[in-house]
């Protein structure tokens, strides 16, 4: 596994919202000093539900799709009117402005180690290699009972999560 990934290091739900978020769509490399800076300037998730747009979008300028940016700030407004606890439940992490079914997952798996199932591109990879070698056009629809049967044999599905991306 790649633990020298600075996400890796963290069970905190809002550092790995936000590394998913930055992660949608930008390569690893590319996003690991915008983590490590935004994370400085931004350190939890009052900080950055205080900040003006403005200033994260600032912090945010050069990783492109500023949209997630965007969304993420408004996902901290929501959490910190709501006490500042990271919700859960993949239910209230949905309704997170910006967190859908993926991202939810994610932080469900990363942050509290709870057997989730959700697919990203290096996850697709690994399942249709292993499970499809020839399959051309392999729908989630047919991934999700495999990915269902792993993670109720996982001890931690954060790990297996993370080494299933590596390996993808």
């Amino acid at each position: 596994g790649r633990h020298e990934l600075p996400w890796r290091k963290t069970h905190n739900p809002y550092r790995v919202m936000v590394s998913e978020t930055m992660l949608q769509q930008t390569q690893v490399q590319r996003v690991i000093p915008y983590y490590r800076n935004f994370l400085k300037r931004f350190p939890s998730v009052e900080a950055l539900a205080e900040a003006p747009l403005s200033d994260v979008l600032k912090a945010w300028s050069g990783l492109g799709y500023n949209r997630r940016a965007k969304m993420l700030h408004e996902a901290a407004k929501v959490v910190a009117t709501r006490g500042g606890a990271m919700p859960r439940t993949r239910e209230e992490l949905e309704e997170l402005p910006g967190v859908g079914a993926y991202t939810a997952g994610a932080i469900r798996a990363f942050a509290y180690d709870e057997p989730e199932v959700f697919i990203e591109t290096n996850i697709r990879t690994v399942l249709i290699h292993h499970f499809f070698p020839r399959g051309r056009s392999v729908t989630d629809k047919r991934l999700v009972p495999i990915l269902e049967a792993c993670i109720a044999e996982v001890n931690s599905p954060r790990e297996w999560y993370a080494a299933l991306m590596d390996y993808g």
